[in-house]
């Protein structure tokens, strides 16, 4: 896992030495209910990169995935708009606690 700021984003790339993917089949990852085979079988409901995908959509980011083909692992990278500079995120406010 990594992570960078670049020009008016920030980024993470999280790689992993899995299964790996067809390179044709990056985009459709991220599509509802889309299960890749993996060897004897499919694995998952093919919801989980769906959500994270609506997820950066709301935050207005982006999110993409890599493989070089089956056996050779993946990376998945996902990036936000940066903060303006000076722009500090404040605290959420909790309850009160009185004594």
């Amino acid at each position: 896992m990594s992570a960078r700021a670049t020009e008016g984003e920030v980024e993470l790339l999280v790689r992993d030495s899995g299964v790996g993917f067809a390179p044709a089949e990056g985009q459709r990852l991220f599509q509802k209910f889309t299960r890749l085979r993996s060897g004897a079988g499919y694995y998952g409901t093919g919801l989980g990169l769906y959500i994270v995908r609506r997820l950066m959509e709301l935050a207005h980011g982006r999110v993409s995935a890599h493989s070089d083909g089956v056996g050779q692992g993946a990376s998945v990278r996902l990036a936000w708009p940066a903060a303006p500079a000076g722009d500090q995120a404040q605290p959420a406010a909790g309850p009160e606690m009185r004594a």
